[in-house]
C-alpha cells in the first residue's frame, strides 16, 4: 500500500527497510512475510525506483530482542545455537546507529537497487569471535555453551503453549529457532566507516560503565 501510494504521489525513490531473514522464507512466518512485502514492494513499484535494505542482526539501547544475549555475556556465558554445529555459523550483527546512517545515505540515491545487505565485517562473525571480543571488551572470560536443537525446540513449544494459554505473543518460537539455527546470516555489502565488532559491544554492553 505505502509502495502503490508512494508512486501515485510521484515519489521518485522508495527504500524498504526489510530483513536479512527475507533471503530464507522458508524458515519462519516472519521470514516469509518479510519475503512477501519485498515481493509486493516490487509488484507496486511501477518505474518508481526502489531500494530494498535487509538489516543483519542489530543491537542499540532498550532492545528487547538482543538483551536476554547481552545479560549473558556480561554472566559471561553465551549460548551458541545448534550444538556442535553452532562452530560453522557465520552472521553480522551491526550497530543500530549504523544501519541508521546506511539506510539515510541510501535515500540519497536515485536508482533502484537491492537486495543490499549490510554487514561491518567482511568475514562476518562465529560464536567463538564474539565470545572472544566479549571477553576482551569486559575483560573477563566469556564462556560458549552449545545449545542443540534437541533442546532448543521443545523449549519454543512449551513457550508458544504457555503463551496461546494467557493470549500473549512471544519473540522465541519455533520459527525463530529454525532462524537461530541456520548457519549463513551474513550481509554481503561491507559498510565503509561502520563500527567493528568491538565497538559495536563496548557501546551495547555499556562496558564503559563497568571499568
Amino acid at each position: 500500500r505505502l509502495a502503490a501510494l508512494a508512486r501515485a504521489a510521484g515519489v521518485r525513490h522508495f527504500v524498504l527497510v526489510s530483513s536479512l531473514a527475507a533471503r530464507e522464507p522458508h524458515l519462519s512466518d516472519y521470514a516469509a512475510s518479510k519475503a512477501a512485502g519485498e515481493a509486493a514492494a516490487r509488484a507496486e513499484a511501477g518505474t518508481m525506483a526502489l531500494t530494498i535494505i535487509r538489516p543483519p542482526a542489530i543491537v542499540g539501547p532498550d532492545d528487547p530482542a538482543t538483551a536476554p544475549l547481552l545479560a549473558s555475556l556480561r554472566r559471561g556465558w553465551l549460548p551458541a545455537p545448534g550444538g556442535r554445529a553452532a562452530r560453522e555459523a557465520r552472521f553480522s550483527l551491526m550497530h543500530v546507529d549504523d544501519i541508521a546512517r546506511f539506510i539515510a545515505l541510501r535515500t540519497g540515491l536515485a536508482g533502484a537497487a537491492g537486495p543490499l545487505e549490510p554487514m561491518a565485517e567482511p568475514d562476518g562473525i562465529t560464536w567463538r569471535g564474539l565470545a572472544a571480543t566479549a571477553s576482551g571488551v569486559l575483560s573477563k572470560p566469556v564462556r560458549v555453551i552449545p545449545v542443540p536443537p534437541a533442546v532448543l525446540f521443545p523449549a519454543a513449544y512449551i513457550v508458544q503453549a504457555i503463551c496461546a494459554t494467557i493470549g500473549s505473543s512471544t519473540f522465541f518460537n519455533t520459527g525463530k529457532v529454525r532462524e537461530m539455527l541456520h548457519t549463513n546470516w551474513r550481509g554481503s555489502v561491507v559498510m565503509d566507516g561502520a563500527r567493528d565488532l568491538g565497538e559495536t559491544l563496548r557501546l551495547a554492553l555499556g562496558a564503559e560503565d563497568l571499568v
